[in-house]
């Protein structure tokens, strides 16, 4: 898929804002559009677009508090495929910290019976009370989490930046 960024912007933005600065164009192709749009604007991207997606749709939503990680952690595990593939999208940018912290939360959601369909699915951001022996687990996971992030933002702008025909094609070379 050609994802089209202006040279300048891409020389001039830091690694740790680079994967958002590539990712910002998709937005408006799958904001508010039906799983069938979003799909084949998925099918339609490189292996690195791709990771990016995946890593952008779940990290856009998932930093802003520990209620909101821990929502977006359990709605994407009720989707195996999509859990597993944010998981590879991790290791593809060789983001192992954050890979690991998921991974650890996904024990977590998995040792507390936490559905793997979206069917069974049906909590919502406040409903982290219902479970007060979560609380300190999850706490530390999303404090992990926020830890690993600018590296993991970093890593992903290195990689953007050491391949760039993978992300994006420059509208002015």
């Amino acid at each position: 898929m050609q994802i089209v960024l202006d040279r300048e912007t891409f020389d001039s933005t830091p690694d740790g804002e680079l994967g958002g600065a590539c990712f910002a164009p998709v937005i408006p192709l799958v904001r508010a559009k039906s799983m069938e749009v979003k799909e084949e604007v998925y099918r339609r991207m490189t292996e690195g677009q791709k990771a990016l997606f995946l890593f952008y749709a779940f990290y856009n939503h998932a930093c802003h508090s520990m209620r909101e990680y821990f929502w977006w952690c359990a709605y994407d595990y009720a989707q195996p495929k999509l859990w597993a593939g944010l998981k590879e999208a991790l290791r593809y940018f060789g983001a192992e910290s954050m890979r690991e912290v998921l991974e650890e939360t996904g024990n977590l959601l998995e040792k507390h019976g936490f559905p793997v369909s979206l069917e069974a699915f049906s909590l919502s951001p406040e409903e982290l009370d219902r479970w007060p022996e979560l609380l300190p687990d999850v706490q530390s996971l999303y404090a992990r989490f926020t830890e690993a992030a600018p590296a993991a933002l970093t890593r992903i702008g290195a990689t953007i930046r050491g391949r760039p025909g993978e992300f994006v094609a420059f509208d002015n070379p």
